[in-house]
This record gives C-alpha cells, structure tokens and sequence, in this order.
C-alpha cells in the first residue's frame, strides 16, 4: 500500500505540509533582520557556511538546484560584497566560494534569529518528545535529500 493512501499517510502528509509552512515562516520572518537577502540566497550562503572550501557543484548537488542556479546566485552575492569566487587550488576549472566578513554576520545574524525563534517555541513542546522529534527531523532531511537524487520516475 502507498503511503499516501493510507490513512496514517495522509496524515503524516497534512503535517509536513503545516510544518511546511511554519518553517517558511521561520526562514521568511528570519531575512527581517537582514534586508536585501532573499531566500535562495540565503540558503546558498548557509550551505557555503556549513560546507567550507566545497566547489559550486557540490553546493549545487547540496541544495538540489542547478550548477548554473548556483552560478547566477553567486553571481549576485559576489556583486553585493557576501561571497567571493576563486579557484580550487587542485583544479583551475573548480570554483570554490566563500562567505566574506560581511557574508559571514549576514548568515550568523540569520541562524541566531532563527534559533532564537525555535528556542521560544521549545517550551511548547514537552521535553520528552524532543529526541523523537530530532531524530524524526534527521530521518525526514535525509530521505528528502535522497529522494531529490533519484530520477523523477523512480
């Protein structure tokens, strides 16, 4: 039986899409505090902040957007002081990108709003929930993750 057929499958499916929601507005609520980002630039600066020194395709592959999304998101970024671009010291070909100074307040800025607004909300959650909910967050990043490598059809 599919999932989403199931009556336990549906919902499952109508709570991800109210946290859906609700972690949208975390995100959204969090670029308050730093004009001038939007979103997608946010996360290419966060996914350049956790992974240091890694090549645009990688970030590509992280983010499950395109390399050339990517490229026209530094593009941006680089323009307006938060990243810089050069190559990898193995390969010339390789672009690596890093957060510059003001790149790096900008995301630090973001995640503390962010886990400043997940912290008032902890109290509502009764800690002996907290672990199942860790590890159901874990669980559900990485199947995300894996499910966005896998061709459409499958």
């Amino acid at each position: 039986m599919q999932l989403q057929h199931s009556e336990a499958g549906q919902e499952l499916i109508k709570a991800l899409q109210e946290a859906t929601r609700d972690l949208l507005a975390v995100a959204l609520q969090s670029l308050e505090c730093v004009k001038g980002i939007r979103l997608q630039h946010m996360r290419l600066m966060i996914a350049v902040h956790e992974h240091p020194g890694a090549a645009s395709v990688t970030l590509s592959d992280t983010l499950g957007i395109s390399p050339s999304s990517v490229t026209r998101q530094a593009d941006r970024l680089c323009e307006t002081g938060y990243l810089t671009r050069t190559q990898h010291p193995q390969s010339r070909r390789v672009v690596v990108l890093t957060l510059t100074p003001k790149g790096e307040e900008t995301v630090a800025a973001v995640l503390a709003y962010r886990a400043n607004l997940f912290a008032r909300a902890l109290p509502g959650i009764k800690p002996e929930h907290w672990a199942a909910l860790t590890n159901g967050l874990t669980e559900l990043h990485v199947a995300l993750r894996d499910s966005r490598q896998q061709p459409a059809d499958a």
